[in-house]
């Protein structure tokens, strides 16, 4: 009984000192988005200083697969585009199979400090196929310390 109760302190402490070192939390994201034949999710979006992480996860609810390259998807923020840190990303030209979904983590590099708030991402130049699908994808995301 006491090696239990001893293992259970540890546990609590480990707890403490975890949620004592300021673990970074997401804002709740909002509902879906519909767009370009899309649904996309934000699964999170938290700044770190000068950058900003997102997970997203897109529905592709087309007949044959969408794609687009890394440096199609931009981050608006204060009048200039950000787009994801290859460094960061291992894939370069993200692809959606038809009629499934995959998940994507981004980091966007700004070089400024990111406060809260709301900003828009777009996905430029998918293609559906080997076509171009002539509109980009649209959401926002909701950014927390």
């Amino acid at each position: 009984m006491f090696a239990s109760t001893r293992s259970v302190l540890a546990l609590s402490a480990l707890f403490v000192s975890f949620a004592a070192t300021g673990c970074k939390s997401s804002p709740e994201q909002l509902p879906q988005f519909q767009t370009a034949g899309l649904r996309i999710n934000v699964l999170k979006a938290f700044n770190k200083n000068d950058r900003i992480d997102i997970s997203v996860k897109i529905w592709n609810d087309h007949d044959v697969r969408v794609n687009f390259e890394l440096g199609d998807v931009r981050l608006l923020f204060n009048g200039r585009e950000v787009s994801p840190t290859a460094k960061w990303t291992s894939d370069r030209s993200p692809d959606v199979q038809a009629k499934s979904n995959r998940e994507f983590k981004w980091v966007f590099e700004i070089g400024d400090v990111v406060g809260e708030g709301q900003y828009p991402v777009e996905i430029r130049n998918i293609k559906k196929g080997d076509t171009p699908l002539g509109e980009p994808a649209k959401f926002d995301i909701l950014v927390g310390r």
